[in-house]
């Protein structure tokens, strides 16, 4: 077993929740391609699809919030 610090602690909880936010903005604009194909397969307008649900880059301020609720699970007794 290793002993990490609290700094070690919480970097590798930024670097998961870093991966995480990645993996899920990946997968909707996946998800979009893929909607995006089909519509236009049927000659529909796709601009106002794309407009509604384009996902948006995760920022540093949401990435904080989110690994702050992981790291306070971890410290739950």
């Amino acid at each position: 077993m290793s002993n990490k610090s609290p700094f070690e602690i919480r970097l590798e909880i930024l670097k998961m929740t870093a991966d995480l936010m990645q993996a899920e903005y990946e997968s909707n604009m996946e998800f979009l391609t893929e909607m995006q194909e089909n519509l236009a397969n049927k000659g529909q307008n796709t601009q106002e699809m794309i407009a509604k649900f384009m996902p948006k880059p995760f920022d540093f301020a949401e990435m904080l919030e989110k690994s702050k609720k992981f790291y306070d699970f971890v410290n739950q007794k």
